[in-house]
């Protein structure tokens, strides 16, 4: 009877590796490490950016992005006259690469995706170590993008505004269209001229994520003025991270409920 309650309780190999579990082999201490399981997957993720060519590119894109605002900021005339063209630029600035890349969420990890399904809390950590890796590339790229304050110190507050909406709502938007009907993709592959992982969501998550703080911008600049405007749609950014928690949440369990459906897509290519 002992022997047997005692096989029963390890049964299955989750119970087994609960307190142990890491998504690679080998995997030590590196950047992210200190923030658990979904740390670990994000140092996974960022090497696997730096090593394929698609990622690759769109990292570089990224950067190349940061000097867009040498072609739309000015110093002549009043900065908060052109108010909604800065918070777009703003937002386009600090947030290309992860509308580039977490456009292709899931695709990425379309060859490795049933691994993560059958971990004790694998794709969760999927989600989160994502999540973690794309807001420190928003972070480090609002930083990058701080020397425009030679154009005004509005310029501070149209790139502050855009990351808080960001880092608050923009990137959840991403991730849950992310997850209608993801595509396989080779990652080996180059991205120009390559339209492998792209859906029908792909090309459209990218009108919503830049309307949106807009439909809060917009009413409060005609009723109040610019910076109510900015104000309104920092704060809209800010209740997104303070819900952080909450939507992230919701986006794991939107994915659990179509992980088999989403599975099968990855395996039979289409």
């Amino acid at each position: 009877m002992f022997v047997y309650r005692r096989y029963l309780g390890k049964a299955y190999l989750d119970s087994v590796t609960k307190q142990s579990f890491a998504f690679m082999s080998g995997a030590g201490r590196d950047l992210f490490s200190r923030f658990g399981v979904a740390g670990t997957y994000a140092d996974m993720e960022l090497k696997l950016i730096l090593r394929h060519k698609k990622s690759r590119g769109y990292l570089i894109l990224s950067f190349v992005a940061i000097f867009y605002g040498f072609f739309m900021y000015s110093t002549e005339g009043p900065v908060m006259e052109a108010s909604a063209v800065y918070l777009f630029v703003g937002i386009l600035i600090i947030s290309v690469f992860f509308i580039n890349y977490g456009q292709f969420f899931l695709s990425w990890n379309a060859n490795s995706f049933d691994y993560f399904m059958v971990k004790q809390n694998g794709l969760e950590a999927l989600v989160r170590g994502k999540l973690l890796l794309l807001i420190v590339f928003i972070l480090f790229l609002y930083l990058l993008s701080l020397p425009y304050v030679y154009f005004g110190w509005q310029i501070v507050i149209f790139h502050t505004v855009a990351l808080l909406y960001s880092v608050g709502i923009g990137i959840h938007v991403i991730v849950r269209l992310s997850l209608w009907e993801p595509k396989p993709m080779d990652i080996n592959k180059g991205a120009m001229f390559n339209y492998e992982g792209i859906g029908f969501a792909q090309f459209l998550m990218g009108i919503p994520f830049f309307l949106l703080p807009y439909v809060i911008y917009a009413p409060v600049s005609i009723l109040f003025d610019s910076y109510s405007a900015m104000a309104a749609v920092g704060l809209f950014g800010l209740t997104g991270i303070i819900f952080y928690e909450k939507i992230v949440s919701y986006n794991v369990r939107q994915l659990q409920a179509r992980r088999h459906k989403i599975s099968s897509s990855f395996r039979q290519g289409t």
